[in-house]
């Protein structure tokens, strides 16, 4: 008996498979959504206090699970912690540096955990008793693997095309300056500013959908990285080589 048919015992009617399609993808943003209500849930609980009173310290540490869920990572002066909502492409990055950047833990056994280079912490939760460690040592390109899960998630057709774009030339920094922008639900903005190149010429650039740990930084350093050689009309990947932090930038002749 066909698949539609089978269905259409139980419902009356035969089932079209993109019917099944639309009722998956519904299931998974449901879920979805209620384990961002969590997150934001214990942020407020629990992560909110510790950003307030507890100071950043940077220690030594190591990815303790080769599991991609949940993310487990050892700090010499901590001990193990479970990290809510780490990606991969952090991971990585501190199998790479050795380090994170820690507050706590309080008297609950609640931390904040951070990596090198970034200014998104994330909520973490001492394991306690005996573990069993089985570290991640190996350090694959974090830009590579933060372009592919940012592709996952992509909203628009600019952000599937990150692992492409990040393939596409030798990285080449410029200073750069960001006008205001305005931070949307999701932690992106549609950002729009002036890069300087190295033989003078200025350029305007546009990020429609960068997260805002990247424009903070560019703010901070006053500089952003190309994959490719800046030129006007190009569309390429924009962020800092070896870090998470990376979005679709277009370029333009002249300043915004």
């Amino acid at each position: 008996m066909a698949a539609g048919g089978f269905a259409g015992m139980f419902y009356g009617q035969d089932i079209k498979w993109h019917h099944v399609t639309m009722l998956v993808s519904w299931c998974a943003m449901f879920v979805i959504g209620l384990a961002e209500h969590r997150r934001r849930r214990r942020w407020s609980t629990y992560g909110r206090a510790l950003a307030d009173t507890r100071p950043w310290r940077r220690s030594t540490a190591r990815v303790a699970s080769r599991r991609w869920w949940p993310a487990v990572v050892e700090v010499d002066d901590v001990g193990v912690l479970r990290v809510i909502g780490m990606p991969s492409a952090h991971r990585f990055l501190i199998a790479r540096t050795g380090a994170v950047w820690v507050a706590g833990p309080d008297a609950a056994g609640w931390a904040l955990v951070r990596v090198d280079g970034s200014h998104e912490p994330f909520l973490a939760r001492l394991v306690r008793g005996p573990r069993r460690i089985a570290a991640l040592s190996e350090a694959p390109e974090v830009t590579e693997r933060w372009a592919r899960s940012l592709r996952a998630r992509a909203f628009g057709r600019l952000d599937r095309r990150l692992p492409a774009l990040v393939a596409a030339g030798e990285w080449t920094r410029v200073d750069a300056v960001l006008g205001p922008w305005r931070t949307r639900l999701d932690g992106t903005a549609r950002a729009h500013g002036a890069i300087r190149l190295a033989d003078g010429r200025v350029m305007a650039v546009t990020m429609p959908r960068a997260a805002v740990d990247l424009l903070g930084t560019v703010w901070e350093t006053g500089a952003l990285w190309f994959a490719g050689t800046p030129e006007p009309g190009l569309t390429l990947a924009a962020g800092f080589p070896g870090y998470p932090l990376l979005a679709v930038a277009r370029l333009s002749s002249g300043r915004t």
